[in-house]
């Protein structure tokens, strides 16, 4: 009778520690997860699909630096979208007491405070905050973009309200960027906005060559020639981008759009007719 009561709490605890191991190494991957996450310039993630309250308050807990603040920031995340504001803004600053680079916290506690409780110089103090912080962390490596694109999108969070010193620091940033990185298509596009009209083209063009069936590259760059009036430009990039199947309601749109605002109202017409037919509602006369 004692040796079988000694198995059976050999067993409970081989059970035991198998559990706990599957959960540290659940929490590892589900860690390993965040952090990719949190590296994206989304900074987000569907919390419609997948929440993780429960393994991010034991993340919280953890004596790892990573998986603490990774368990903060996601905590923080679900907060703000259970609209429980407070709660959110104190996991936001947790996770930063817990690593000052925390680059989401930044864009997320000026999102709060800009949006949701129309608190401006809370706001502003956040965008300053990172830009303070960025700004060492750039000059202490230069070498990479990603640190830069970081710094960019901080003063991208006052963009209505830069001064001048702050516009052209913005465009040494996206020239630097580019510099670093100049095969990343969404660089490219955004340098053209801190650049004369004969370079735009350059780096509008780059960023739809890098990326072509990209609709955010090669609307920007109908766009610019729109502007031009460059009939021919438009129809050569519309025609390139054209879907096989025609089942894009979106470039029968642009399209439209392009053909109206070049003075084509019969063929931007035409389109529209033709989109119709297919099913899709759209709208040109803008």
């Amino acid at each position: 009778m004692r040796l079988l009561l000694f198995a059976f709490i050999f067993i409970l605890n081989s059970l035991s520690s198998f559990c706990q191991e599957r959960d540290n190494n659940n929490l590892e991957k589900l860690n390993a997860y965040l952090t990719e996450v949190y590296t994206n310039s989304n900074v987000y993630y569907d919390t419609t699909q997948l929440n993780f309250r429960k393994e991010s308050i034991e993340l919280v807990h953890s004596d790892k630096p990573n998986q603490k603040l990774n368990g903060f920031i996601t905590l923080g995340i679900l907060d703000l979208y259970a609209k429980n504001t407070e709660s959110s803004i104190r996991n936001f600053n947790q996770a930063l007491i817990t690593d000052s680079n925390c680059y989401p916290c930044y864009i997320k506690l000026h999102w709060i405070y800009f949006y949701l409780k129309n608190n401006y110089y809370e706001a502003n103090k956040q965008s300053k905050l990172g830009i303070m912080k960025f700004e060492r962390i750039v000059k202490s490596d230069s070498t990479l973009s990603e640190n830069w694109s970081k710094l960019y999108n901080m003063y991208g969070l006052n963009e209505t309200r830069q001064t001048e010193k702050s516009k052209q620091r913005m465009k040494y940033i996206s020239m630097k960027r580019v510099a670093l990185d100049s095969n990343n298509a969404y660089y490219n596009w955004e340098n053209s906005f801190h650049c004369d009209k004969n370079e735009k083209e350059f780096y509008l063009r780059k960023a739809h060559q890098l990326n072509p069936n990209e609709d955010i590259y090669w609307n920007a760059l109908a766009n610019y020639y729109c502007e031009k009036k460059n009939l021919n430009q438009v129809l050569e990039i519309m025609n390139e981008v054209k879907p096989e199947e025609m089942n894009d309601s979106y470039w029968f749109q642009q399209m439209a759009v392009y053909y109206f605002r070049l003075g084509k109202k019969k063929e931007a017409k035409s389109i529209y007719d033709e989109a119709k037919k297919l099913g899709f509602e759209i709208v040109y006369k803008y």
